[in-house]
């Protein structure tokens, strides 16, 4: 009978077993190994859990308006925050004392009252874990509260998420007792069979009225066993982001425009395909010379175009200018 190679199996090859056995299970685990490594890529479902990608506002205080309904606000890549009742509270990037980790910093305000902490993963990337075990792991310091609750939810409907939170079926909630010291909070989630339409991880505090609220490693995997957070290469972590959001910045072209009125327009291809055509954009101190007006035009998921409009036949150029393009869920 054929001997089969069983990777997994720590006891063989056996010492009796012959050296061609023996090469097969080495060429088996070799197998094993190279797909473990490559499952790990994308071991945690979360993009961006370490906050190292902050395409837009890189590490400034991001001032965020609370409001009754609240808004969902962007902050870092794919990090949304909504926060509830009045005045400001702030988000920003800061670095953890090691002076290498990246966290999520919350700054409360007088009149705040819930803020929430969102991370939306798409059906696409978390389908397989329907109708099983999950883990979720987090690193948390509160300065100023003891309670932090976190939630799972599912859209209703695929990657669709109403504001004001509506839409949603929750799949499981609980509170985390944190201090004001960085420390890793673990939980296990038994998915239903119907958490096919995408997730939604939230963490909420109320009352933050004052102090800090840090968050870092948010980590969601597979299985009943929280493992230590998966790092990923900041090119990689940056490439998973520009999914669903990029901002190009510098854009600089000088081009001829044959006659007065007309439109000259300059590509803006983007570094992956996003996951839909932009839905928003947000320009920033985007100029041109010998020009009657300039906008974004031919927006896609692959790219869009800076378009002048020549006041004058002649040289029209094109200089600084950021844009983003939003398509994130």
């Amino acid at each position: 009978m054929p001997y089969t190679p069983d990777p997994t199996n720590a006891t063989q090859p056996l010492d009796s077993e012959a050296a061609g056995t023996a090469a097969a299970e080495f060429r088996a685990l070799k197998g094993r190994v190279n797909a473990l490594a490559n499952a790990k890529l994308l071991w945690n479902r979360v993009q961006n859990g370490n906050f190292v990608i902050s395409q837009r506002y890189g590490a400034s205080s991001i001032t965020l308006a609370c409001a009754n309904p609240p808004n969902d606000l962007r902050t870092l890549d794919r990090w949304l925050v909504r926060p509830s009742g009045t005045g400001n509270i702030t988000a920003q990037q800061i670095t953890a004392a090691d002076g290498v980790t990246k966290l999520l910093r919350i700054t409360g305000g007088a009149g705040s009252g819930q803020i929430s902490v969102i991370h939306r993963i798409e059906a696409v990337d978390c389908i397989d874990l329907a109708n099983s075990t999950i883990s979720l792991g987090v690193d948390i310091s509160n300065s100023l509260l003891t309670t932090v609750s976190w939630a799972i939810f599912r859209p209703n409907t695929i990657d669709t998420y109403p504001l004001y939170g509506g839409g949603r079926t929750t799949l499981a909630s609980g509170t985390f007792t944190v201090t004001g010291t960085l420390t890793r909070y673990t939980t296990q989630v038994s998915l239903p069979v119907s958490a096919t339409t995408g997730l939604e991880i939230v963490f909420s505090v109320i009352g933050q009225t004052s102090g800090t609220f840090d968050l870092g490693n948010v980590q969601l995997e597979p299985g009943t066993v929280a493992t230590p957070f998966a790092t990923r290469s900041i090119a990689q972590e940056l490439i998973l982001c520009s999914r669903y959001s990029q901002v190009l910045s510098n854009i600089t072209s000088i081009t001829y425009a044959p006659s007065a009125s007309s439109t000259i327009k300059v590509s803006l291809p983007f570094r992956v395909p996003l996951r839909i055509s932009p839905a928003t954009w947000t320009t920033l101190a985007l100029s041109a010379t010998n020009a009657s007006g300039n906008y974004i035009s031919d927006v896609g998921n692959q790219g869009a175009a800076w378009a002048v409009v020549a006041a004058a036949a002649g040289m029209c150029g094109i200089t600084g200018g950021q844009v983003e393009f939003n398509a994130d869920l």
